[in-house]
């Protein structure tokens, strides 16, 4: 009987996976270049095939622009007329947009771009940025921006870099003050503000991911910028916008004052979890989990509205889990017969690691409805990350589960969540390899805790 059991018992420490969470087992580090003849640097008198650029540009506006808002389309428009309506050739600036624009477009499922050519558009967009400078500041801040959600993944110090100068730029030219100079009625200074709202998200989520820290010293403008916009900015996207802005923020925050603290406290954990919470709350009716999936088959939201509108619940459940998962991970560890030394019971403590898993649950949930619609391209880094990120959290509770003597049954709700992060996972394994990394990673284990049939994809368990 003891021997069966044994055997029943994968060997898979919990601890084991929780070291998949730390920042140094990260996958996404830049290992070097193409150093391909085939990269090349357009020019005016050899700009890029314009069907390619006009088709990537689309894409871009339909996976990416509505959460993500850099350029406003007419802007876009007068780029494209410069570089091929008119009869002279494009300037370098608008050279420099466009093959921006079509470096993050490549994001999206464009299978049809070798990497030569993707990297052909990045290089070129770097080459006339000091050209975009120097005419406006605006359009290299934006420029920027581009350039920043390019290398989210796998060029981090470059992203880094990249939203560090384009924030920069942005308070240098008052982004971050209510002044009276504009109105809401003034298409150029709402679509500043609405670039400025990327830019707050951007930098919150690069600094997360990378283990940085957000100076505090601009806080107090951001926090009553942001109140003051959402008096005015009411569209779909804009909510989106705002909502994303908002919860990077407490991501940053959190992290800061949670994360990379030396002891954990219970009562901060606690504050957090309700200013998350108000958060959601916040929300509008339309943005909330409830309503979404009867909006799109009622066709009140179009598909680019539906990606949004879930990725940034797929941010607030990798908030939760960041809030709470200290304590998940404290729990399996501390001795049950020691003195309870949290600032805040016991039965907190556990409420606290049940919502981190609950988050991981409710991320696995949101990315099955993003599947289930057709609705994830394959370099979305949001998915990506959230998806190993709630995997790993699972396998973990899964693991410690398994260890007090929980059947293969009791396990089935979780390793069903499990296998939907990995099915996102290898959905952009193909077109990106930190996708790839992160399913090999949680593959291991989700093999040894599934003892029943799995199937195997290139030797991938999905």
């Amino acid at each position: 009987m003891s021997a069966r059991k044994s055997q029943a018992v994968p060997q898979v420490r919990p601890q084991d996976i929780e070291e998949l969470l730390s920042f140094e087992k990260h996958p996404a580090r830049y290992t070097g270049r193409s150093t391909s003849s085939s990269i090349e640097i357009f020019t005016p008198t050899n700009p890029p095939d314009e069907k390619t650029v006009r088709n990537c540009i689309d894409a871009y506006y339909r996976c990416s622009a509505t959460h993500l808002f850099i350029f406003p389309w007419s802007d876009v428009e007068a780029f494209l007329e410069d570089a091929y309506g008119s009869s002279g050739p494009p300037t370098e600036v608008s050279l420099g947009v466009l093959c921006a624009l079509v470096a993050v477009a490549c994001q999206c499922d464009l299978d049809i771009l070798e990497p030569d050519v993707v990297a052909s558009f990045y290089d070129t967009a770097k080459f006339y940025l000091d050209e975009c400078l120097e005419q406006d500041d605006i359009i290299g801040m934006r420029v920027l921006a581009l350039l920043t959600i390019t290398c989210c993944m796998e060029k981090r110090v470059a992203a880094w870099m990249w939203i560090g100068s384009a924030t920069r730029i942005a308070n240098t030219q008052g982004l971050t003050t209510q002044d009276g100079e504009f109105s809401f009625t003034d298409a150029t200074w709402v679509g500043q503000k609405k670039t400025w709202l990327t830019l707050v998200f951007l930098e919150t989520w690069i600094a997360v991911t990378q283990g940085r820290i957000v100076g505090t010293e601009r806080r107090a403008n951001t926090t009553n910028m942001i109140t003051y916009l959402e008096q005015y900015f009411v569209t779909h996207e804009d909510s989106i916008q705002l909502a994303m802005a908002k919860i990077g923020i407490i991501m940053s925050d959190c992290f800061r004052d949670i994360f990379l603290t030396e002891h954990i406290s219970l009562r901060k954990i606690l504050e957090y979890n309700e200013r998350a919470e108000l958060w959601l709350a916040s929300l509008p009716e339309f943005m909330q989990l409830s309503s979404v999936s009867r909006q799109i088959r009622e066709g009140a939201m179009t598909l680019a509205q539906y990606r949004s509108t879930l990725l940034v619940h797929l941010i607030f459940n990798g908030t939760l889990i960041l809030i709470h998962r200290s304590v998940l991970f404290h729990l399996q560890k501390v001795d049950r017969n020691a003195a309870w030394v949290l600032d805040a019971s016991q039965e907190e403590a556990v409420r606290c690691a049940e919502i981190c898993v609950q988050a991981a649950m409710q991320t696995s949930q949101v990315v099955q409805l993003l599947l289930s619609e057709g609705a994830i391209f394959k370099r979305c880094w949001l998915v990506i990350t959230q998806s190993f990120i709630a995997g790993a959290i699972l396998l973990f509770h899964v693991a410690q589960m398994r260890l007090h003597g929980a059947s293969r049954d009791d396990c089935d709700d979780f390793l069903d969540r499990i296998k939907t992060c990995l099915k996102a996972l290898q959905f952009c394994s193909n077109s990106d390899r930190v996708a790839h990394d992160y399913l090999s990673m949680l593959s291991i284990y989700f093999r040894r805790l599934n003892d029943s049939g799995f199937v195997l994809v290139d030797g991938i368990t999905t």
